[in-house]
């Protein structure tokens, strides 16, 4: 793996990157008039993106930045911006709200979503705040050039609840309720109701936009970290393991649906293992078995390279670090010195380590 560390303004380094070179961006920007980044002292201190004297210039700047992250991004590439307010005032300024409508409005971004991932921190912090309720969670926008972007849902499903496999183990009405059908309905018109089976994803469920993962403990002078448990299902979902180095198209999962078949006296015992009722109306006496079969081939037989990853404001270097761990490059952007060495400290052990297992990573430090 390659891993970039770049020193320097976002917006001065990101018009040094070639069009459309990156395949996922992960990122957090500063949020207006929070916090400082940057010592008093820093020779870039009039340039700390969030200490804009109005909400106008801040998200002003922001857009600029935005327009090059559009640029570098792929057009099969996946962008997710963690983006809060300012907690602190009293009447919120929908500092996010307004800069993503703007991104849309104005720039061609898309949301392929109705709205942004809900991240609730079960561990966040209370505040005192008396004429409103506890801010628990931070929204994340998912966004895309194209509609035609790159997507591996199934590297992420989770597994289905007990109490799911529970209540589809038995068929449902044709309108879909899971009330029972039969003679517990009593006299209601949907008794006798045609029935339809339930048959659950093997590989899990959808993830859903409501995420519950909790803030990371981290010791290092940075006070906004990203959870590996938040990086990890992004990277997963939106950064391809294998991209043709000629075509440049990205690897694409074959997943298959086959039936398995048994025997009669084998049925009971089977169903009851999967957890089907042994009165299914699987009358073929099957199972739907769900799995990854292969991944497509461009044909260009020009070997596979990872995709890449870019976090514009890096921090401590947490998308760095979980792209070293599940087998992708990255380039990690930021304009505080002390921070690119702490997201290389961070890198450093990782890349060691593969070295001892005879694959080479390597980290690039420029501009510090």
């Amino acid at each position: 793996m390659k891993h970039k560390i770049i020193c320097g303004h976002v917006l001065d380094v990101l018009k040094t990157l070639p069009d459309e070179s990156v395949d996922t961006i992960i990122t957090s920007p500063p949020y207006w008039k929070l916090r400082s980044y940057l010592p008093d002292n820093h020779p870039n201190k009039d340039k700390e993106i969030g200490q804009e004297s109005t909400l106008d210039e801040y998200i002003s700047h922001l857009l600029g930045v935005t327009r090059e992250l559009k640029r570098v991004l792929k057009k099969t590439g996946v962008m997710f911006w963690n983006h809060d307010t300012n907690k602190q005032n009293l009447c919120d300024s929908m500092q996010n709200y307004r800069l993503v409508i703007r991104m849309i409005d104005e720039q061609g971004w898309l949301m392929p979503k109705k709205g942004p991932i809900i991240w609730f921190k079960p561990n966040h912090m209370h505040d005192s705040f008396k004429r409103g309720f506890t801010h628990s969670y931070e929204p994340v926008f998912m966004l895309v050039k194209d509609r035609k972007y790159w997507f591996d849902l199934d590297a992420v499903r989770v597994p289905h609840s007990e109490a799911t496999k529970e209540r589809c183990r038995y068929p449902v009405n044709a309108f879909g309720s899971f009330r029972v059908i039969g003679a517990r309905l009593g006299k209601g018109i949907q008794k006798g109701a045609k029935q339809k089976e339930v048959n659950l994803n093997p590989l899990g469920k959808n993830p859903g936009d409501v995420w519950s993962i909790s803030n990371q403990s981290f010791s290092g002078a940075h006070f906004a970290v990203f959870g590996e448990r938040f990086v990890e299902p992004l990277i997963k979902v939106a950064c391809p393991q294998w991209i043709c180095k000629k075509c440049g198209k990205p690897r694409e999962r074959i997943v298959v649906k086959k039936y398995i078949q048994f025997e009669r006296q084998t049925q009971k015992k089977y169903l009851q293992m999967v957890k089907y009722s042994p009165t299914s109306i699987l009358v073929t006496r099957s199972l739907p078995l769900i799995y990854t079969k292969d991944w497509t081939d461009c044909g260009c037989d020009a070997g596979w390279e990872a995709g890449i990853v870019l976090d514009p404001f890096a921090g401590s270097g947490t998308v760095g670090i979980v792209a070293e761990k599940l087998g992708r490059n990255s380039i990690l952007i930021d304009l505080n010195k002390d921070y690119c060495e702490m997201a290389c400290r961070g890198l450093k052990p990782l890349v060691a380590q593969k070295k001892l297992t005879g694959e080479e990573s390597i980290i690039e430090k420029i501009g510090f």
